[in-house]
């Protein structure tokens, strides 16, 4: 015999993130130690009190572009924010923000480039905003490596010639010539 329970507490885990980001978003840090901190989906009632102030420090200096080393669980429950907190930051702002962290970061935490190249990409088609290729020139080959909609990224950038040249190597053909003899 098989029974079936309603849960019995209701569990709003993305409307909690949400809200208490909302109430986190213009908090601001104090020079404090780095504390490491590690969650496969990181949230705010997970941190230490000394975590939570090395988040609101370490993200002040990102707002103000400075990129101290920090955990990678702090760069996703930044980039959760810019995400989901649409009404408090310009969509233009947080795809230039995904955009800096990606380059900051990237060589530190290779795994920011799986993530990013289809976030910044969904993020971009939701708000309806044209592809960073600019913000994000130079990484054309980490975009088509490991963008699921490479095409997005393909599109002429306000740079003319090799930029232009270059995307369309990049995402037509599997020949790199930097590899040729």
């Amino acid at each position: 015999e098989v029974r079936i329970y309603p849960w019995r507490s209701s569990f709003n885990f993305y409307e909690r993130f949400c809200h208490v980001a909302d109430a986190l978003f213009d908090r601001h840090g104090t020079l404090c130690h780095a504390v490491p901190f590690f969650s496969y989906m990181p949230q705010y009632d997970q941190m230490s009190r000394a975590q939570l102030d090395w988040y609101l420090y370490w993200r002040d200096c990102v707002r103000n572009g400075e990129y101290p080393d920090t955990d990678y669980s702090y760069i996703f429950l930044y980039l959760f924010e810019i995400i989901n907190l649409t009404e408090r930051i310009l969509p233009a702002d947080g795809q230039r923000i995904m955009c800096d962290i990606w380059r900051q970061y990237r060589k530190t935490y290779p795994l920011l480039n799986r993530y990013l190249a289809d976030w910044i990409c969904d993020y971009s088609l939701i708000h309806q905003l044209s592809p960073p290729t600019d913000s994000l020139a130079g990484l054309l080959p980490v975009m088509a490596e490991n963008s699921s909609f490479k095409e997005f990224y393909a599109c002429p950038s306000d740079n003319e010639g090799a930029q232009e040249a270059g995307i369309y190597l990049t995402f037509c053909t599997n020949y790199d010539y930097r590899k040729s003899k």
